[in-house]
């Protein structure tokens, strides 16, 4: 005031103050304006971070009140993050990392929270000084129970709000139903799996039944990415109450219900691809294939064909019971027709594979 500077200190103890002056005549009038500024001090603030103080610009001012109002001075915006329908018997714990830099007004902020069943839900108070500037970005781990987590990668947002959901939303489900008589069988044990190569993803489970726990079991996968990748596999082993004990060779499915009896057999899956055709180059027309498995002994045949017309087709399946093991091959046909109307056929060839890419003439 009229050149004379005076200050003073507010904290949490002391929240006002009067300061004053002799008053300046001039004029036969009272000089009032007033100077003011204020620095905001922080406490417990990393200065490699953010900035610990903050200078208000000078106000002049001809009022006996002022009111210090910090908070024009910066943001202090809050981001909710919260695990919603999470499933947490997969993933005990969320690592969730935070990052917000402002390099023009020296802000570099990392923080890290960890979720988990009792603590659902944080919040980070984002530290900004300019209000243009609020897009932050966060990653987060998901630690699995089986040790096989998953990252996912940095992601940029400006919303007020980090919501953490089951990284596999898509469910496989397979439900397995015994239809036994239970006085002949005593158990029923089933070995599942699933492998998806391509996402790296690998699952096992395991289930029984018995006359007191006959109940249909449901399995969900819990990590299922691909619903083109549908193929689950399972081995059934029953003890017979005389003592005898049925192992059902293995078996693949897409289905999503699986009927358990002591006359179960092997069931295969071979997945067709038509993408080694060279379609164009050999200007084909279209590609038909036939497909068959036959076991006299056991008294199985089936056969199945299908019919392409791009190396871009869909996959199909090819799909029978088998009782042996060692006598679980297939054979097939490929004929080519061009549209020179040349039609080119192969032998019968026998495989084993569970895919097949076809390829041409």
């Amino acid at each position: 005031y009229d050149g004379e500077s005076k200050n003073t200190v507010l904290d949490k103890t002391k929240s006002e103050d009067t300061i004053e002056w002799l008053s300046e005549i001039r004029d036969g009038e009272m000089l009032r304006p007033v100077s003011i500024s204020y620095e905001v001090h922080f406490g417990d603030v990393d200065n490699m971070e953010r900035p610990d103080q903050l200078t208000s610009p000078t106000e002049v001012i001809d009022v006996e009140n002022y009111e210090v109002r910090p908070h024009e001075l910066y943001g202090s915006i809050p981001i909710a993050i919260v695990a919603l329908d999470f499933p947490w018997e997969t993933y005990p714990n969320v690592e969730v990392y935070t990052r917000y830099h402002d390099p023009g007004n020296e802000i570099t902020i990392d923080d890290t929270f960890a979720l988990n069943e009792d603590n659902k839900e944080k919040v980070w108070n984002l530290f900004t000084l300019d209000p243009a500037k609020n897009t932050f970005s966060y990653k987060l781990i998901y630690r699995a129970a089986d040790h096989r987590d998953i990252e996912i990668p940095w992601t940029e947002t400006d919303q007020e709000r980090i919501t953490i959901r089951d990284p596999f939303p898509k469910k496989r489900r397979l439900t397995f139903v015994p239809a036994v008589d239970w006085t002949e069988v005593k158990n029923i044990f089933i070995d599942i799996k699933y492998e998806d190569e391509e996402n790296d993803i690998r699952e096992e489970h395991t289930v029984s039944f018995s006359e007191a726990d006959d109940a249909p079991k449901e399995i969900v996968l819990r990590r299922f990415k691909n619903p083109e990748h549908r193929i689950m596999q399972y081995k059934v082993t029953m003890i017979f109450a005389d003592g005898r004990i049925l192992e059902v060779p293995p078996c693949q499915t897409l289905q999503d219900r699986i009927i358990l009896t002591p006359q179960m057999r092997g069931h295969k899956i071979v997945a067709i691809d038509p993408a080694g055709i060279p379609f164009e180059t050999k200007k084909i027309r279209e590609a038909k294939l036939q497909l068959k498995f036959e076991d006299s002994e056991a008294g199985l045949s089936f056969s199945s064909a299908f019919s392409f017309d791009s190396a871009e087709d869909r996959i199909r399946y090819f799909e029978y019971d088998y009782a042996d093991r060692n006598r679980s091959a297939f054979e097939y046909q490929l004929t080519t027709h061009h549209e020179n109307g040349l039609k080119r056929s192969k032998g019968w060839t026998t495989s084993n594979k569970a895919e097949l890419i076809l390829t041409g003439n």
